[in-house]
């Protein structure tokens, strides 16, 4: 049962729609390798903008489908930091980077000075929680900082999909900066990675470089429902065969002890099928039992092992 369920789950995870775009998309944890560069993250911009083959780039926090950076925040009408979001966080590219879907208002846009400090986006889910009918220029006190709502966006997983969907305010939060990811031309995917390793180390002489997709991430991130999976299964088939064999030698034992009465059986006309039936009876009681008992074991196990 565990096996089965965390199978499951592994393929869900890793198919299920995160609610945003990564299609082309390479990604570099050089701004959290580079103390350097993850305060200037711009230069790491200009350079890549040399390449037409790159079509954007962004500095992002936390990628979204992974941990989910969650703080208590200052809501309108609220007199403490009393509400918990989940923020994330990027530069002003990032709401295009994952091609959030604006569903009110606007994203944020380099020509409003303001979106660096002020402005911020809130998720569905935040604005149906907050009762929120008409959420844009609402206030969002977080870090200090009064943030205006200047759009809402449709809901998406910025926390782990395992979770339920959460309430989410995207922001611009700079330098706090850990991966820097671009946009790249689909037809010139492998030459566009190789460029990018070259000039990221250039740019970071004395840090090893890694490019990776937001697939990989999440082949990352849930890969332990697929190896715990394979665990599971690997000591199932030892325990069903161990079983089969205890199976086999109960069922020798109950006939060899009632060996008198089966021939009385088959004396007075008893079909061998009806006798076999009987033993089977006897046992299968007691292997209803103990999966009835397993049952709700496994499913506690299965559970905390995915919220886990």
């Amino acid at each position: 049962i565990i096996t089965l369920v965390w199978q499951k789950q592994y393929t869900h995870y890793t198919k299920k729609d995160p609610g945003f775009n990564t299609k082309n998309m390479l990604i570099s944890s050089i701004l959290g390798d580079d103390a350097t560069l993850r305060q200037n993250s711009q230069k790491v911009a200009d350079v890549v903008k040399e390449n037409p083959d790159i079509k954007l780039s962004s500095a992002i926090h936390i990628l979204p489908g992974t941990i989910g950076d969650e703080w208590m925040v200052t809501p309108e009408g609220h007199d403490a930091p009393d509400y918990s979001m989940v923020v994330h966080a990027g530069d002003l590219n990032i709401d295009k980077m994952f091609e959030l879907k604006i569903l009110s208002g606007r994203g944020f846009s380099e020509s409003n000075k303001s979106d660096m400090l002020e402005s911020c986006l809130i998720n569905e889910t935040a604005a149906k929680e907050l009762g929120w009918k008409d959420p844009l220029g609402k206030r969002i006190n977080w870090q200090n900082r009064d943030m205006r709502v200047i759009g809402v966006v449709k809901d998406y997983h910025a926390a782990p999909f395992y979770k339920k969907m959460t309430p989410t305010m995207v922001a611009v939060w700079e330098p706090i900066y850990n991966y820097m990811a671009f946009k790249v031309d689909e037809k010139k995917y492998p030459q566009t990675r190789e460029y990018l390793e070259k000039a990221l180390k250039e740019l970071s002489p004395d840090n090893s470089i890694s490019i990776f997709t937001y697939d990989d991430i999440m082949e990352g991130q849930y890969n332990s429902f697929k190896e715990s999976s394979t665990i599971f299964g690997f000591f199932s088939l030892i325990a069903i065969l161990l079983a089969c064999l205890g199976l086999f030698s109960l069922s020798q034992f109950s006939v060899l002890q009632r060996i008198k009465e089966v021939g009385i059986r088959k004396a007075t006309g008893a079909k061998s099928f009806n006798i076999v039936l009987l033993f089977m009876q006897d046992l299968l009681k007691w292997v209803g039992i103990a999966f009835a008992i397993s049952c709700p074991i496994a499913y506690i196990i299965s559970y905390s092992g995915i919220k886990g």
